[in-house]
């Protein structure tokens, strides 16, 4: 079913210009078959005319009705369905900590030798200062305190990855109020179409457009005006989605907005 909407949707154009053709080619036949049901002598042959007519004038109104639905699902249903949602992911901050290893300084009692005997000079410390006497040769260790680094700050994820398809402003986190002109570019190869969509919520749900698709790309400037009378106060995101002509469009560009009355 997926694949005869994607083949409807690219070449919507080409077959309902098929079914008009054969519209007008069944028509044809039909008024043909009348007018031989018309001047025939005999009542068989009128018969197997008028039953020509009517089969003829039945694939004409079939084709006409396939080439009314091929235009409505490839022209008008497929460019208002919703697409799939955005999600903004954040990289974690990662927090290290280093404990510093404490050292411990031990110095050497220097006692007072008898008369006439040698006496030994003092020994340096670990630490490379001079060693202060303990008369209790017990070792004094030096206290230290930990050290740690600071908390990196968090990484956001760029909102709009793709050049060609971006809002500039307003910009993530902006606070707008009245009518707001939303800037930015919305170009791709293969151009069809291209539409903005507002969600309210910090998780956005249920997107709406906020006027009509747009059917001229734009390399830089408006993109369209959000009318915010009709909306409350509150967090809101606005989502760009450029289409190309086989349907397919690149990751849209969301931006979170704050909207004050």
């Amino acid at each position: 079913m997926v694949v005869f909407i994607q083949i409807v949707s690219r070449n919507w154009y080409w077959l309902s210009l098929l079914g008009v053709l054969l519209a007008l080619v069944f028509f044809r036949q039909a008024g043909i078959a009348r007018r031989e049901a018309k001047y025939s002598i005999f009542g068989l042959e009128r018969e197997q005319a008028l039953r020509h007519a009517s089969r003829a004038r039945g694939r004409a109104v079939a084709a006409v009705l396939g080439a009314v639905l091929v235009y409505a699902l490839g022209a008008r249903i497929v460019p208002s369905l919703p697409l799939p949602e955005v999600e903004d992911r954040q990289s974690q901050p990662t927090v290290v900590y280093t404990v510093a290893k404490p050292t411990a300084t031990f110095a050497l009692a220097r006692l007072s030798p008898p008369p006439g005997e040698y006496e030994p000079p003092l020994l340096p410390t670990a630490t490379g200062t001079a060693a202060t006497a303990n008369p209790t040769g017990t070792p004094t260790p030096a206290t230290a305190e930990p050290e740690a680094t600071p908390t990196a700050a968090p990484v956001v994820s760029a909102a709009c990855p793709i050049p060609g398809v971006r809002i500039t402003n307003p910009g993530m986190g902006a606070t707008v109020r009245g009518d707001v002109a939303i800037m930015g570019a919305a170009t791709t190869d293969n151009f069809q179409f291209y539409k903005v969509e507002v969600s309210a919520g910090e998780q956005p749900g249920g997107w709406t457009v906020i006027t009509d698709i747009h059917n001229q790309p734009v390399p830089s400037g408006r993109l369209d005006t959000w009318n915010t009378s009709a909306y409350p106060a509150g967090v809101y995101w606005l989502r760009l989605v450029v289409v190309d002509q086989t349907g397919n469009y690149p990751a849209p560009c969301a931006v979170k907005v704050v909207l004050e009355k």
